[in-house]
């Protein structure tokens, strides 16, 4: 049997955002925000 984490509510899961600079995005939204990134996929 595997371990789940609960879901918190209004907790941010998944987001997909389209930009044309990730670098300059994951800047912004860290240093406004306070978020933090996990990359998967391609980047291309």
């Amino acid at each position: 049997m595997t371990e789940t984490t609960p879901h918190r509510h209004h907790s941010l899961d998944h987001v997909d955002l389209t930009v044309t600079d990730a670098g300059e995005a994951k800047r912004f939204y860290g240093e406004t925000f306070g978020r933090t990134f996990n990359d998967y996929g391609s980047s291309g």
